[in-house]
């Protein structure tokens, strides 16, 4: 679509937006990025490296997870991925020049098997809290 005309990309995207069911997900190549802006907006993932945008299914709960320092996130991201666990990234704003940008997110389901993964790591989380979208 990088081709395209901003006017054909936008009628474009809301035609793939209306085709996918709840939950479904829409692939792009690497150099793709969607500028469009609907009145349901794709939420834009970072997964293994890419983005992907993602129809919003019903409001589902979450469990974030803040770190006192960057190196913190960076050993709960590899636990996450060598564990093969779902999540995600948040902006978040920085409590010091030294704490992370981003804090983590997990499906609530997960919540028990994550504290269990991050307490036997002696992660220093700095606190979690139950959000929906």
């Amino acid at each position: 679509m990088i081709y395209f005309k901003e006017a054909t990309k936008a009628a474009l995207t809301e035609r793939i937006y209306k085709a996918l069911d709840p939950g479904g997900m829409f692939f792009t190549s690497a150099t793709e990025t969607l500028h469009w802006k609907g009145d349901d907006e794709f939420e834009k993932l970072f997964i293994h490296g890419e983005y992907v945008y993602h129809k919003r299914p019903a409001t589902k709960s979450y469990i974030l997870y803040r770190f006192q320092t960057p190196s913190d996130l960076l050993r709960a991201l590899n636990l996450l991925v060598k564990f093969n666990h779902e999540y995600q990234l948040m902006n978040i704003p920085q409590l010091s020049p030294s704490s992370p940008r981003k804090a983590l997110f997990v499906p609530k389901r997960l919540q028990s098997t994550i504290d269990r993964l991050f307490d036997e790591a002696h992660l220093r989380n700095i606190g979690s809290e139950e959000f929906r979208k």
